[in-house]
């Protein structure tokens, strides 16, 4: 996981050269309040509001190039993509999950790329590339927020019978 932090009032956050030697299969990035993951007891640090995001994005600049930007409004109630892919993308259904489009908008906004959509993860040929996730929000950032950014890969870490660590394509 990458923790990267936006400054008090900035409006646009870009930041590159992710995950430079492996393209992951899945992008997931999720915003908190800074000030609530460095400790503060008073708030949630698993309150992942949407901070006024007016459109996030992430591309990778790879053999097989992938552009995603999903586009919300939060004051307007438009932010259907986002919410709807995090259930597309791990082959959820979106009614009976317990997350609501008000629970992903009051503090559950995690925004979910999907990187090798269509292709399943023991096909895919590897990749490597850097990647860009950019950020707009509506209005400069109140406070410091904290960007978290996970990867997930199509390997596991396995043992064998003699205890010895191997690296597996799942």
């Amino acid at each position: 996981m990458l923790r990267l932090l936006v400054p008090k009032g900035l409006n646009t956050y870009t930041t590159d050269r992710l995950f430079p030697y492996r393209i992951p299969n899945f992008v997931i990035v999720a915003l908190v309040q800074s000030s609530s993951f460095r400790g503060d007891f008073q708030k949630s640090c698993m309150n992942f509001a949407n901070f006024g995001v007016k459109s996030i994005s992430v591309n990778t600049e790879d053999a097989i190039p992938f552009t995603k930007k999903y586009i919300c409004d939060y004051a307007g109630d438009e932010y259907l993509e986002p919410y709807l892919a995090l259930f597309g993308a791990l082959g959820q259904n979106v009614t009976g999950n317990g997350l609501t489009k008000e629970s992903f908008k009051a503090g559950n906004a995690i925004y979910l790329f999907q990187l090798s959509e269509g292709i399943p993860s023991n096909l895919m040929p590897h990749r490597s590339g850097p990647i860009r996730v950019n950020i707009d929000f509506a209005a400069g950032v109140e406070n410091p927020v904290e960007v978290l950014i996970l990867g997930t890969f199509p390997y596991a870490l396995t043992l064998d019978k003699h205890r010895e660590p191997s690296v597996v394509r799942l």
